[in-house]
């Protein structure tokens, strides 16, 4: 549904010009925003934000490998999308 590719794994050691830099590149299938939009209930708009900001924040160090890396990332993602589209 989503793949990112960060330039770089660790950004702490990224030189910040004029606050501006790229993170890499985010990939979203199409059809999964439509089919996943359906399965859960979401608007296309939800899943199409959900997906977008998923990838980012992966591109961002973010991580749900591990069960706690995961609540912290999943209660970010809520937090974003919860402001931007409605349920």
């Amino acid at each position: 549904d989503v793949i990112s590719f960060a330039i770089q794994d660790d950004m702490s050691d990224m030189l910040i010009e004029e606050d501006q830099y790229e993170l890499g590149d985010i990939f979203i299938n199409v059809q999964a925003i439509r089919d996943q939009a359906c399965a859960y209930g979401h608007s296309i708009r939800r899943e199409a934000c959900f997906l977008f900001c998923h990838g980012l924040l992966h591109l961002m160090g973010y991580d749900h490998m591990k069960e706690e890396d995961e609540k912290v990332m999943f209660a970010l993602q809520d937090e974003i999308l919860d402001e931007l589209v409605k349920r």
